[in-house]
């Protein structure tokens, strides 16, 4: 249930420095949403934890004391709670001016021909022109937010064709985006990472995403979205995305821990691959996408039990750890991603090319047990 990119990925991001999410900071803190986010959204700033991973915000029932001279400090806090905003909050915000709302919903199905492999790929758009969160608009990640050049899917598209696309959707630099989908919160985290890669920071997935907010009884609309167009401005991290040569260097580099998405079964290679060659990264360690998640309310699990999960994966509870994500085709590996953002690792990247691109490429050492 995954997509992807390949080396030529990179191209798409250029060779821009990155942009650190303090450089956007005091913009953003300007902003007339930002103050009522902050104070809407509870949390905790501690410096550590019990796993020993530094400089963290946690969940908290108590109001912020925030010092708003404090741009690091600040970023720490936007690293925790912004990217994650609950059903009950966007419904208390969903009518501020610059809240920009999105569904980005896919739907994979089993593949009927060669062609369609390695899956069908299904936009939500008509199950959204339906019903969605009222104001909301479509982000349509096959057609409109992937390269188009390419036999792999969901490839990063290149920064003209994003930054073109998020203009017209009505996002600007002003804006606080948050992201939902239905059936799997992967989508929206996808569109996260995305967002991120082309340096934009104000962005957030909604915890259980349509699923939860329709199990609620929260209202529901199929209006026409209606926000105007605006300007954005993409600024690339290269950072944010590895090739196939990268995460080739990484299987003997013991400083670089490469982590593999997919379930066991997929992991251990003893299920068949939709992909080509059945196994995994060399060296790979395993944290599927779906154990991060209930299973019952489709959240995401507390941060506390991730991290237990992380250190029993075998990744180190130091933020400065590099990590490469991968998947099938650079979907669900976000969510781990996304995750690991939250718990503060700084040096995250994904394999956006995954499996589809490894596996088929049988130059490039597999591993199964």
């Amino acid at each position: 249930m995954e997509a992807g990119g390949s080396a030529s990925t990179i191209g798409a991001l250029g060779k821009t420095q990155e942009i650190e999410p303090r450089h956007q900071t005091g913009k953003f803190l300007r902003s007339p949403i930002f103050q009522p986010i902050l104070s809407s959204l509870a949390f905790e700033h501690r410096e550590g934890n019990s796993c020993g991973i530094k400089n963290q915000a946690r969940p908290s029932h108590r109001s912020p004391n925030v010092d708003f001279n404090n741009p690091e400090k600040i970023c720490r806090i936007l690293r925790m709670t912004i990217p994650l905003v609950t059903t009950q909050w966007l419904a208390k915000n969903l009518q501020h001016p610059l809240l920009r709302v999105f569904d980005c919903t896919v739907y994979l199905h089993p593949a009927n021909s060669a062609q369609e492999r390695p899956y069908r790929i299904e936009s939500g758009k008509n199950d959204y022109l339906k019903q969605h969160i009222p104001g909301a608009g479509f982000l349509d990640l096959p057609q409109e937010l992937s390269d188009q050049t390419t036999s792999l899917r969901f490839m990063l598209p290149d920064i003209q064709r994003f930054a073109t696309t998020i203009a017209a959707k009505g996002v600007s630099e002003q804006s606080l985006v948050i992201l939902y989908s239905h059936k799997n919160i992967m989508w929206a985290t996808r569109l996260w990472w995305m967002f991120r890669a082309f340096g934009f920071n104000q962005i957030a997935v909604l915890d259980g995403g349509f699923d939860k907010w329709l199990s609620e009884s929260r209202p529901i609309s199929a209006a026409a979205c209606c926000y105007p167009p605006a300007k954005f401005t993409a600024r690339p991290r290269k950072a944010y995305l590895a090739d196939k040569d990268t995460v080739l260097t990484a299987i003997d580099d013991r400083h670089t821990y490469l982590v593999n998405a997919l379930s066991k079964p997929y992991f251990l290679g003893h299920s068949p691959s939709r992909y080509g060659r059945p196994g995994r990264i060399p060296g790979s360690i395993s944290l599927p996408a779906k154990s991060l998640l209930d299973k019952q309310t489709h959240t995401f699990l507390p941060l506390v039990e991730i991290e237990k999960k992380c250190l029993q994966a075998g990744i180190p509870a130091k933020i400065n750890t590099e990590i490469i994500a991968y998947c099938g085709g650079g979907i669900s590996a976000t969510l781990v991603l996304f995750l690991l953002h939250r718990l503060g690792y700084r040096n995250l990247s994904l394999y956006d090319g995954s499996m589809g691109e490894w596996a088929a490429d049988h130059s490039l050492p597999i591993e199964q047990s």
